[in-house]
Order: C-alpha cells, then sequence, then structure tokens
C-alpha cells in the first residue's frame, strides 16, 4: 500500500488530491524504522531565485499539530498558532532569501531557544517514527516564492527529501480556490435536497423513492464535500498546499476511524476556566480543543469538539493513551499561570463512546486532584516565566489511567507543600480570568479582553481550604499551614473528590521492585506516576423488564450505579439486548438502576465482591407512571348508514395504544367512559391507536405523536362488518383548455387523510373519463386530493368526509413549456499588479444579461445572478446575445464596458473585466501651531513635531506618510484621496507640547490644515526673551500657493523632568491635561475618575504609537465601544518599549455611549528619556 491508499481511507473514501505531486527527485531514507522514538527532527527547505519566502510556513507530518518554520513569516514579538516551534534555526529573519535555504531543528528537550513557550517538547513527546503519516508543506500567505526542495531528517538520519520540486504555493492556492469555486455550486444544492429529503424522513413522509434518492444523493455529496472541505482548508493553511505522494509511511497504515468527537467539562469554581491553549491526545496525536479566543469555561456546559482528522488520521491502535496538555497563550497574564480544571473527558470514535473519565473511577479522581498549568507563560508585564518548579498536582499534561495528583499508596490527593514560601507552592492566580456563573459572564461575553491581570486581586475569599477534607483523605487540613495569602486557596472545591474505594490500604505499601522510569523525559519535570493495582472482580448480567406474557425483554441504555459503603461510585451501561459488564474492586457494594421509562431500582440486596470473583447479577425494572398532562384522548364512535354519531360503544371493544419505537410497550386494554370518550397519559414520542371489537371492522392503525404538555386527539369510528363499510369518494380531473376543458386520463389522484402520510396515502390513476374512485375509506376528517400529469401543473382540494357530497373536481393547468436553457459561467475581475495572473475577482456584484435584439412585441427577458467571493458567477440563459451590465461601485470602478455575448450550448466561460478607478495622490501642506506666550491671541509656528498620518480603516499601524515641522511649523505629506472617512493624524509634539490626535477630511482643493498644541504649564514663569520676529517663509517644492506668515517664536527651554520607571496618572472631567515622562522599559498607569454624572464612560480615542503596547484596558479597545472600570474608574496600563526613543500622545473622551459629542477630553503627553527616579504619581 502508499501512501495515497492511507490517505483515501482518511477520509472514507475515494477523493482527489489536491495538493502539488511531487517530482522525481524524490528520496525516502532506510534507516529509521517505525518504532524509532522522534528525539530530534531537523526541516531544510530552499528557496529558488526570484522571489524571497515572507510567508509563515509549517511541515505537516499528519501529527495534528504543524511544525512551524518560525521565524519565517512573523514578527519579533508575534507567537506561531498552535504547533511545535523550532528551537534552533539558521534563519535570522523573517524571510527567506531568493535562492538560499534554512535548517529548523525540533528537540524533544533542551534548551528552549525560540520555543518560549516551551510547546515542542510536550507536542513531541511519544511520538514515534511510525506515527508519520505524510511529508507536506502548509501555508497562510500566497507569496510569489518557489520551493526548491527539502529534506527532512529523523534523529540524525535521512527521513524524505527532494530537491528538485520547484513548486509554488500561489499557483497550489489558486487551484484551490478553482476547485471551490466549481464545487459550492454542487455541494450546496446537494446539501439543501438531502436536508429535505431527511425531514421528509424524520416526519415519516418520504416514500420508498424518496429514500432511495436520499441514498443516491449522499454518495454523490460525500466525495465532493471531501474534496471541498480540503480545499478550503488548503487556502486557510490547515492542510498542505504541497504534499509528497511517494512517501511510504513505516506505520501500520492510517485511516479507519471516520469521525472523532471530544467533550470536556470544567469544574465551576472560581479559576477553573482558561484562554490558554488546550489540545487533546489520541496515541501520539495531539489536536487544538481551545485558545484563548475560544476558551474552556464551565459556563459553556459540557464542551464538544468534533475533531478534523485531516490534520491527524488515525486508526483504531491509535486510540491510546488519552491525554489533555497545556500550552501558554500569547496574552499577558500574571505571575500565577492562568490554570485549567478539568472536570470530564469524554471520546466517541465513530459514534460509540470509548472513553469517559467519569466511569473510571482512578481518572475522576485525578481529575479533581490535578490542575493544567502550562509550561511557560507570560505575567503582567510581559516578561516570560518558567513554570518548571510546581507543585506534584499540577501538571501540563494529564493522561488517563495514570492516578497524577494522587497518593499510590491510598488513592488520595497529594498534600500540597507545606512551606508556603517554596517555589512549588501554588502562587495566587488572578480572580478576574473567572467565567464562572458566579461572575455573571455569558458565553457570548468571554472575550481574551476581560482579562485584567491584577497581582492584588486573589481569587477565592469566602473558601477556606480544605474545611471539608475528611479524615479519610489522609490530609490534615490547612490550619498548620501558614500560606502566603490567608484568603487564597490555590485548589478550591476538593469536595467532587471521591474518596477512597478501598478505605483500609496497606498501612505499610512496598515500592515496585522494578520501576521502569521515562527514558526519554521532557524537560518539563512531570512526576512519573505510580498507577495503583489493586485485585479486581468481574460482574456481569441483564437489565430487563418483565413483560404481560411472563416473558423479559432486554433494555438498552440502563445505567447501573454501584456505591460502596464510604459512598465511591462505580458504573456501566447495558447495550441493545440488556447485558452489561464491569470490573470492580473488592468490598460490599449497593446498586441501584436507572433507565428512561422506568422506575429506578434500588437493589436491596448487597454485592459482595471478592479478588478474582465473576458475578452474574440481572436486575428487573418497572415501567414508570407516565407523567400527567400529556398523552392521547379522544372518543370511540360507532358508524351508522348515514354518518356516524356517538352511541355507547360495545361493551367487548377494547381499545389498545403501542409505541411506534418499542412496540413490546403496549398500553391497554383502556377503559372508555360511558359516552365512549377515554384518556391515556404517555411520554413523548409516536403511537398506535387501535380499538377491537365483535362484529366491527378494526379501527385503521395511523401514528400519532404525543407533544411534550398536550394531548393529542384521536377519535375512532369503528364500522359494522354488515352495512357500509366505509366513505366512497369520486374524483373528476379536467384540463384546462378552450373552448372547454378536457377529461384527463392518466392523472395520479393521491388521496390522504388529514393525520396520514403521503408515503401511505392511497392514490391511483384516472380512466379515459377523468375519474378516479377511492371506495371504503374509513376514518372520517378532512381529505386531501393531490392531482399531478405530465405537461400540468399539479393541483387539488380538499373535502370532509363524511359530509353533503362525496365528490370533487379538480382542474389542472397546463404547463407552457420552457425554453431549453444553457448554463453560462465566468468571472467579473479587475486589474490587480499584486495578483500573479494581474487580475482579482470581484465579490457580490449584481449581474444583468439582456438580451442585445429582443423580438417585437416579445417582453424582454432579463437574467440576473451574482458573483460569489472569487469573483465566479453561474446562470442559466436562453441561447442568444446578450450585453452584461454590472452595479459596481462607481467611485472605485470604470463603468463595465459594453459588449455582447453569444449565449450557445457548451460555450467557454465569459470574462468581464473592469478597470479599477485610481484615488488621485493628494499634496497635505499645513501647520503646527501654539498660542504665542506674548499674546495669547496669536499663534505661532511649532518647530520638530512629528505628523504621521493613518490610512482610514486601515489594521495596520504603519504611517502611510509623516514629516517632521520645520521653524515655520510646516509639514508636507502626501496620501491617497479618501472621501469617505478622515485620515487618523498623530502629532509627537517636541518637550513643553502636549501631543494629540485629530481627523482630516483628504480631498482635492482641501485648505491646509491647521493643528495647534497646548503647552506644558511651567513650574514657574517664563520670561518672554525677545519680540516675537516674523521670518520669511521658506520655499516649499511642491506649494499649491504661497505659505501665509506664521508667528515663530522661540521654544522656551522646558523645565528639566523627572523620567521615572513606573508612572501614575489620575484625570476626570476637571483634571484633563497631564504630561509626565517615562523611561524605556517603564510603565504608565492612567486612571480616569468617573464624576460627570449617569450614564457616562470614559474612553481612548488615540493611536498607539510604536513606542507603547497596551498591556491592559477595558474590552472597548477591539469593539470600538466603552466600558466602566472596578472602584469607579476606567484604568489602563501602558507598558513604554524598550527601544523607545520619543515621546507619544494618550487622548481620552467622557461620553455617553448613545451620544455623539464627548463631554470632555483627556489628554497624557509623554516624553521618554533615561529613567532619574522611583515611581511617580500626578493628577
Amino acid at each position: 500500500m502508499n501512501a495515497s491508499f492511507f490517505r483515501i481511507m482518511a477520509a472514507g473514501f475515494t477523493l482527489l488530491i489536491l495538493s502539488v505531486p511531487a517530482m522525481a527527485d524524490f528520496q525516502q531514507g532506510t534507516e529509521l524504522t517505525a518504532g524509532d522514538e522522534i528525539a530530534s527532527l531537523e526541516v531544510t527547505i530552499s528557496v529558488s531565485k526570484g522571489a524571497s519566502l515572507e510567508d509563515p510556513i509549517a511541515l505537516d507530518l499528519g501529527l495534528g499539530f504543524p511544525l512551524w518554520l518560525t521565524p519565517l513569516g512573523r514578527d519579533d514579538d508575534e507567537s506561531a498558532p498552535f504547533g511545535a516551534v523550532p528551537q534552533q534555526t539558521t534563519a535570522d529573519q523573517k524571510s527567506l532569501a531568493a535562492d538560499s535555504q534554512a535548517t529548523f531543528t525540533f528537540l524533544r528537550s533542551g534548551e528552549p531557544g525560540q520555543d518560549r513557550f516551551r510547546a515542542t517538547p510536550l507536542l513531541l513527546d511519544g511520538v514515534r517514527v511510525g506515527d508519520i503519516a505524510r511529508i507536506g508543506l502548509m501555508t497562510t500567505g500566497a507569496g510569489e516564492w518557489e520551493l526548491k526542495g527539502y529534506e527532512v531528517k529523523v534523529n540524525g538520519k535521512l527521513l524524505a527529501a527532494n530537491d528538485a520540486l520547484y513548486q509554488q504555493p500561489s499557483i497550489a492556492l489558486e487551484k484551490a480556490r478553482a476547485t471551490i469555486a466549481e464545487l459550492e455550486p454542487k455541494v450546496t444544492p446537494l446539501e439543501i435536497q438531502i436536508s429535505d429529503l431527511n425531514a421528509l424522513v424524520s416526519a415519516n413522509l418520504a416514500t420508498d423513492a424518496d429514500r432511495q434518492a436520499l441514498a443516491q444523493k449522499e454518495r454523490e455529496l460525500t466525495p465532493l464535500k471531501a474534496r471541498l472541505h480540503q480545499a478550503v482548508a488548503q487556502t486557510e493553511g490547515r492542510y498542505p498546499w504541497y504534499e509528497e505522494v511517494g512517501f511510504e509511511p513505516l506505520g501500520y497504515g492510517y485511516g479507519a476511524i471516520k469521525s472523532l468527537k471530544v467533550t470536556v467539562v470544567t469544574f465551576a469554581h472560581t479559576g477553573a476556566d482558561t484562554r490558554n491553549i488546550v489540545y487533546f491526545q489520541a496515541g501520539a496525536r495531539k489536536y487544538a480543543l481551545s485558545d484563548a479566543d475560544h476558551p474552556l469555561t464551565s459556563v459553556n456546559g459540557a464542551q464538544e469538539f468534533d475533531i478534523d482528522l485531516a490534520t491527524g488520521p488515525l486508526m483504531p491502535l491509535d486510540l491510546r493513551k488519552f491525554a489533555l496538555g497545556m500550552i501558554a497563550s500569547p496574552i499577558p497574564y500574571a505571575a500565577a499561570p492562568d490554570r485549567w480544571h478539568p472536570e470530564r473527558l469524554r471520546v466517541e470514535a465513530d459514534g460509540v463512546v470509548i472513553y469517559d473519565s467519569e466511569l473510571n473511577f482512578l481518572d475522576k479522581r485525578s481529575l479533581a486532584a490535578i490542575r493544567l498549568i502550562p509550561p511557560a507563560h507570560l505575567n503582567d508585564k510581559g516578561e516570560l516565566v518558567s513554570d518548571e518548579t510546581h507543585s506534584q498536582r499540577e501538571t501540563a499534561a494529564w493522561t488517563a489511567g495514570t492516578g497524577q495528583g494522587l497518593n499510590p499508596a491510598d488513592g488520595t490527593p497529594l498534600p500540597l507543600p507545606t512551606d508556603p514560601t517554596a517555589p512549588d507552592y501554588p502562587q495566587p492566580e488572578p480572580g478576574a480570568n473567572d467565567l464562572s456563573p458566579d461572575n455573571n459572564v455569558t458565553p457570548d461575553n468571554v472575550t481574551p479582553d476581560n482579562v485584567t491581570p491584577d497581582n492584588d486581586v486573589t481569587p477565592d475569599d469566602n473558601v477556606t481550604p480544605d474545611d471539608d477534607v475528611t479524615p479519610d483523605d489522609d490530609v490534615t487540613p490547612d490550619d498548620d499551614v501558614t500560606p502566603a495569602d490567608d484568603d487564597f486557596d490555590p485548589f478550591p472545591d476538593e469536595d467532587p473528590l471521591p474518596p477512597d474505594p478501598n478505605p483500609n490500604p496497606d498501612p505499610n505499601p512496598q515500592p515496585d521492585p522494578n520501576p521502569n522510569p521515562n527514558p526519554n523525559p521532557t524537560p518539563f519535570p512531570v512526576p512519573d506516576p505510580i498507577t495503583p493495582t489493586p485485585q479486581t472482580a468481574d460482574l456481569s448480567g441483564r437489565v430487563v423488564e418483565q413483560l404481560p406474557d411472563g416473558s423479559v425483554r432486554g433494555i438498552a441504555s440502563a445505567a447501573i450505579v454501584l456505591r460502596e459503603n464510604s459512598g465511591t461510585p462505580a458504573g456501566a451501561g447495558s447495550l441493545e439486548d440488556g447485558s452489561y459488564q464491569t470490573t470492580m474492586l473488592p468490598g460490599t457494594w449497593q446498586a441501584s438502576v436507572t433507565a428512561t421509562g422506568f422506575q429506578q431500582l434500588q437493589d436491596p440486596q448487597p454485592l459482595v465482591i471478592n479478588p478474582g470473583d465473576q458475578l452474574v447479577r440481572d436486575f428487573t425494572l418497572v415501567r414508570a407512571e407516565p407523567p400527567a398532562g400529556q398523552g392521547i384522548r379522544g372518543k370511540v364512535r360507532v358508524a351508522v348508514p348515514r354518518g356516524y354519531n356517538v352511541l355507547p360503544p360495545p361493551a367487548d371493544l377494547k381499545l389498545t395504544i403501542t409505541s411506534q419505537t418499542d412496540p413490546a410497550l403496549v398500553y391497554g386494554p383502556i377503559k372508555l367512559e360511558a359516552d365512549g370518550s377515554y384518556q391515556q397519559n404517555l411520554s413523548p414520542g409516536r403511537y398506535f391507536v387501535k380499538a377491537v371489537a365483535a362484529g366491527y371492522h378494526d379501527s385503521p392503525s395511523l401514528v400519532h405523536e404525543v407533544l411534550t404538555g398536550a394531548y393529542t386527539e384521536v377519535n375512532i369510528v369503528l364500522l359494522p362488518e354488515s352495512g357500509p363499510t366505509g366513505f366512497d369518494l369520486k374524483v373528476t380531473v379536467k384540463g384546462k383548455a378552450d373552448p372547454e376543458d378536457l377529461l384527463l386520463e392518466g392523472a395520479k389522484v393521491t388521496v390522504r387523510h388529514e393525520k396520514q402520510s403521503l408515503a401511505d396515502a392511497p392514490n391511483k390513476p384516472t380512466l379515459p373519463d377523468g375519474v378516479a374512485k377511492f371506495e371504503n375509506l374509513q376514518e372520517p376528517g378532512t381529505y386531501t386530493v393531490l392531482v399531478q400529469k405530465e405537461g400540468y401543473r399539479s393541483g387539488g382540494d380538499t373535502i370532509d368526509l363524511p359530509g353533503p357530497t362525496h365528490e370533487i373536481e379538480v382542474t389542472l393547468v397546463p404547463l407552457v413549456e420552457p425554453p431549453k436553457l444553457v448554463k453560462v459561467t465566468g468571472w467579473l475581475v479587475y486589474k490587480n499588479e499584486k495578483s500573479r495572473t494581474g487580475y482579482s475577482g470581484l465579490p457580490d456584484v449584481k449581474l444583468t444579461f439582456t438580451p442585445a435584439l429582443p423580438a417585437a412585441n416579445v417582453p424582454v427577458e432579463t437574467y440576473v445572478t451574482a458573483t460569489k467571493s472569487n469573483g465566479a458567477f453561474s446562470l442559466e440563459m436562453r441561447e442568444g446575445s446578450y450585453s452584461p451590465s454590472a452595479d459596481l461601485d462607481l467611485e472605485k470602478f470604470e463603468p463595465l464596458p459594453e459588449q455582447f455575448y453569444r449565449v450557445y450550448p457548451e460555450m467557454d466561460p465569459i470574462f468581464l473585466k473592469v478597470e479599477p478607478k485610481q484615488p488621485s495622490l493628494v499634496t497635505v501642506q499645513g501647520y503646527v501651531l501654539t498660542r504665542s506666550q506674548v499674546d495669547s491671541r496669536k499663534l505661532v509656528a511649532v518647530e520638530g513635531a512629528r505628523v504621521e498620518w493613518f490610512a482610514p480603516k486601515s489594521p495596520s499601524r504603519r504611517a502611510a506618510a509623516s514629516d517632521v515641522t520645520d521653524s515655520g511649523g510646516r509639514f508636507t505629506v502626501k496620501v491617497m484621496e479618501n472621501k469617505e472617512f478622515p485620515y487618523s493624524v498623530d502629532v509627537h509634539a517636541p518637550a513643553g507640547f502636549y501631543s494629540r490626535n485629530v481627523k482630516i477630511d483628504v480631498t482635492q482643493g482641501m485648505e491646509r490644515p491647521k493643528i495647534e498644541l497646548k503647552r506644558v504649564p511651567a513650574p514657574e514663569p517664563i520670561p518672554e526673551p525677545h519680540p516675537e520676529p516674523t521670518p520669511h517663509p521658506e520655499p516649499s517644492p511642491h506649494p499649491p500657493m504661497p505659505w501665509p506668515h506664521p508667528h515663530p517664536e522661540p521654544t522656551p527651554h522646558p523645565t528639566p523632568q523627572v523620567c521615572v520607571l513606573n508612572g501614575v496618572v489620575t484625570l476626570d472631567s476637571h483634571n484633563t491635561q497631564a504630561n509626565l515622562c517615562v523611561a524605556p522599559g517603564g510603565t504608565l498607569e492612567v486612571r480616569l475618575n468617573l464624576s460627570a454624572g449617569t450614564g457616562y464612560q470614559w474612553g481612548m480615542v488615540s493611536r498607539l504609537s510604536r513606542e507603547v503596547t497596551l498591556v491592559s484596558g477595558p474590552e472597548w479597545v477591539k469593539s470600538s465601544g466603552y466600558s466602566i472600570g472596578a472602584g469607579g474608574y476606567t484604568k489602563y496600563v501602558f507598558r513604554v518599549n524598550s527601544q523607545a526613543q520619543r515621546g507619544f500622545h494618550l487622548a481620552f473622551q467622557l461620553k455617553r455611549p448613545w451620544e455623539a459629542s464627548a463631554a470632555s477630553q483627556a489628554n497624557v503627553s509623554v516624553t521618554v528619556g533615561p529613567a532619574s527616579g522611583g515611581g511617580f504619581r500626578t493628577r
């Protein structure tokens, strides 16, 4: 078998490999074996001549996680997403030059190097050469670079290499996008049809033809959807754009598992939630479950994850060593890491539950005892903190069946360190991160910006550590322990931990005489857990119910819960035939059994289990009484020749109700009242109601559905065996014609009772006289008559039986023969020099095709469609010549040129090309001014102010243009015209002035903007040195008009300021200005008091420069809203970058969210200089 076969199995069907095939110069090493553990993995890639590689790129080995070739494609402070990171590399920058190569080394142990969060040792742990399923390369970019070749070595030995690829990812991704454009129009209609057919099946309305059509369409959809999924994953960087099809996996094959679902539950106590990356491990493969944007939280209850097995195909032998691991998110947190406390792990493969920690006493206790923490994380200052020194109840990876966090001797939780100053004593975790219901945080409000690290806040203020721990745990409560913070409990909510199933452990446990330590431990110190191996016994049997005839029937999905005297739970579930089997510990156990629709059984007879026993215990359950207030009720009627009347029912009448899903469940005979009425309480479901009496025909058996909290009305008519046996119905079908209607032969007539499914309704064709007769319709009520005939529109009517008439006439309207249509496809594109082809698609544009030469006296028939996300369009039209028009944004594009296209069968795609309107370049000349100190009515020039212009709605923080004012306060920039949105202009003032931000519209012929700065108040008056001269303006290289003559004045020497390392500024609606000097690498805390009245809130309105980073602040910073901080003020914390050389400006507005104008604006002007003081606080 080759790798292609295994990849086909991974999807469960034949699919087309979309990735680029390998060329001839492929070489696979021969020295490695499938069982070799991966200690080091070395990847070398080479780029061809031409363009340099500037995109993020990863090696994909089919392990569930990528191996990112960092630092390619990433900024210095940018972290890679989930995946391994090389500790060593020869690449020293984010790009790899053309005609060069670089090597990246991934190590299972050693110095972290680039892998600052220590992800690689965790992800490579347990991976063997045989686990490698493929050799592929992924990318999230689409640069024009070309891959010349690669080489992969494992433990210094060759795994695979190809030095003559010469493949471009941009071409492969363009093919993937073309595949998406091709398959989306096919997949979407099929999905809609399958959905409709499934609805018919679930409603019991589908015919055999419907079911056959459903099966056929599902067979058609499966390979198409797999190809579409793969193409989309390629464009998103989740699946290789290049795959080495010549690579032969050394393992046992891949792909037998078709689906994998993982469910996790988080404890509800404070601090149990996490925004770190959590992954699930099966065998050697690891799959990401969560990240900072999708946290694990008890607020969401049981969180389910459908694993994308395309990232790491599985065989049944991979369904082993289930584990959960954690890697830190690149978000500053606190001195202590963001822990996660999982309560339950459940694994489902191909629809079958194969593991549940809730049913494993050891794993349930272990999960209650441990906390998951990352190997390293960022504190609230953005500094990297190693978490390698931790308690034995904190781990970066929890493995099922190992008893982590428990004492191997008696299974009780390991004690915490007794010395709170010890390095491994758990540090306080910020309570602000808690997402539990106590904090009233809904799932929609779970976003990374809600994290406000605060070392002064400790969780669990109302929790006393271990107060509820019983003596069985052999753990002395913390009365003798003096923690670092009396209010801090690092492991709250110990109560869920179940007690020891063996209350009498060996008082002198002996160590394992043959320890087997891990020969290749990871650098992250995880204590080797010792799994207790108590002697066990087997318990099996059946859960059944006794039927009225004395026989028994197995009950499926019954839950058998067994508890020892101490309360330890164990359990099992019954199969379809009611059988169950479980492994038990020795002891005396009490059993209870529950199943849906049955009374709970508390077995009075205890189970005494000894080591090595093989006990059999059967349980018999009794049906529970159905809930009141819902079920089926109605009346039994007796028919007479002229209809039916409510008469006393026959004395021997037997009325029964039978479950459709469980035919053994029969209610009856049901008691009838004197007038024939009856009522039976039932559980929700579908039921048959049947009445039988001597001398009468049995009532028709129809399906009736019972809904929660309501009764379904079912009235029954018994027809005598002698005399009329039902109702007759005559249907006459005519076709609309001129001058008179025609009797139609061969029309299909279906007659359906109101409580009958379409599949069960009788139908027959009309005879030459246009008549179809239906005899012996036994159920009174409303009937729907549906008539269908080829060439006519379907029609019909309703009729009540019995009634005044038993005849109905239906007239069908003939169809106008529709013209044969031609499928037309094409693209709407515009010129784009950045595109490889020179063109890019225009999405969501309405296209109208109008006939070029419409026939006389015939309405003009136009055809309308819209382009997809890539500019593709598809529609069906009649043959002929058409002129297309496009609903374009005429401010951005020229109108579509008038042209004609002939539409005919099997025509080539149409390419509609439009020319983009290039925005004109505007030269903006302006001034930065300030009020004269001599005469405040005059404005004078400010020299040395840096003016930065940021494009509207630009996600980048890179300025579009910038300039520094000259001695006349003048600046000149060239930016693109934008009539919709203003530019954001940051003015970084020189010493002695406040910086500020303004919004300026840029249009042709605009006036010269004048930006006024405010002076920083001096501690003492500054004398006027000279009268203010009026210098001659300097000539400008591109002045549209002569510069005016502002009044420059000498910039006064500012009073020397103290440059602090940490500063605090407090502002309100009255104190709105502040300035200070902060040293590079220092922090600035801005507190904005709420003193303006109800509804007013502070928010930041300035754009941050490269000199400063926002450490923490309200959520609105990313969502453009306002938020109130704790304590009646809004707090922001900024960090001045260590390389900062110039000042910056911060602006805040006080306003009500529903009002457009602000009540007040506060400004903080910050200069940067060497530290000359300690802390600083100003008001």
